[in-house]
Parts: C-alpha cells; sequence; structure tokens
C-alpha cells in the first residue's frame, strides 16, 4: 500500500549538494520504497536543468557540516 507523502528531496548535481523542499511522493507502507509520480519526475527533472543553467535562484542556501570517517 502507498501513501502520500511530501518530502525534502536531496542529491548530488553537478558536483554539489542540491535540496528541493516539497517534494510529492508515494511511499510504500511495507518497505519506505519511495515513488515519484510521473508530472512531479518531469517537474524535479526541469528544476535540476535549470539549476544547471543557473536560470533559477535558491530560495536558501545551507552550509552543511561534512565529517571523514576512520574505520578503526
Amino acid at each position: 500500500e502507498l501513501s502520500e507523502k511530501v518530502i525534502d528531496y536531496s542529491d548530488w548535481h553537478n558536483n554539489h549538494l542540491v535540496v528541493v523542499r516539497n517534494v510529492p511522493v508515494r511511499e510504500c507502507e511495507a518497505n519506505g520504497h519511495r515513488f515519484f509520480p510521473a508530472r512531479v519526475a518531469r517537474s524535479l527533472e526541469k528544476l535540476l536543468a535549470a539549476e544547471q543553467q543557473k536560470t533559477v535562484q535558491p530560495i536558501e542556501v545551507m552550509q552543511v557540516p561534512v565529517f571523514m570517517l576512520e574505520v578503526v
């Protein structure tokens, strides 16, 4: 069974982290897998293309801590 949710989507794009707020998804109740409806996937693709072409401005910029894992 799938439930409707709104998430913050994050991924690496053009060698930097991009966060997209208010992304509608369908989430599987059994395993947590998320699926984008087709219209959402198309909108996300357009937004990321515009970000690559620098024709859209972010609504905010985040500073993110980065750590190096040392396995002992």
